[in-house]
């Protein structure tokens, strides 16, 4: 009887905690379900807005009886981020169809983490910045100020143009800062294309299963 009992109350204890898993589980793709659907408003929201924007400067400019080179500027730039913005949304309606929403939904997972993992690697991709401000500002263009060293530190990392840059930035009679630009390059390329950039992949190949 004892036995029979227990076996009674196993099976109703088991009954609950998959019940409540289901809920939990429920409860998580409703949350993230919503989550996603305020995105797409987010985005469609940014596009009409920005497309009302592009409206309104057009009827100025054409009641205007100058041409404002300013103005125009602004309505190129406005019209770009709304066609972008609503060609993106367009993805939106693919939520029903699995085979094409895959990469819309794989970054959706990936976002927030890829958006974490940033943050953390910007010290070092900062610094490295402003070590190269530091030593080779005064000696190239590429690395004349942080911005300057920024961007040619990003085309390092999509391969662009490595040996035109050792060449230009290599202009010192001192023969320290010659190894020393020779080991700043090797150890950047190493850090973030042989580590870095491999685990952001990683993350993002994670998103997918």
């Amino acid at each position: 009887m004892c036995i029979r009992d227990s076996n009674v109350m196993m099976r109703v204890f088991f009954f609950i905690k998959y019940y409540n898993f289901k809920a939990v589980n429920t409860s998580v793709i409703a949350e993230n379900r919503y989550v996603v659907a305020r995105g797409w408003t987010l985005i469609g929201f940014a596009g009409d807005t920005l497309t009302l924007i592009f409206i309104m400067l057009a009827f100025v400019q054409h009641f205007s009886e100058n041409v404002d080179l300013l103005l125009l500027s602004w309505k190129r730039l406005l019209l770009g981020l709304a066609a972008f913005f609503n060609c993106v949304l367009l993805l939106s309606h693919f939520h029903n169809f699995p085979r094409f929403y895959l990469m819309a939904q794989a970054m959706t997972t990936a976002l927030p983490h890829l958006g974490m993992y940033l943050v953390g690697i910007f010290p070092i991709f900062f610094g490295y910045s402003l070590c190269g401000v530091a030593v080779f500002g005064g000696m190239s263009d590429t690395f004349a100020t942080v911005w300057d060293s920024m961007r040619t530190l990003y085309c390092m990392l999509n391969g662009d143009s490595l040996l035109d840059i050792y060449n230009f930035t290599n202009q010192s009679d001192f023969i320290v800062l010659r190894w020393f630009l020779f080991l700043f390059m090797l150890s950047f390329l190493l850090v973030f294309i042989g580590n870095i950039l491999n685990i952001a992949l990683a993350i993002v190949q994670d998103s997918y299963t």
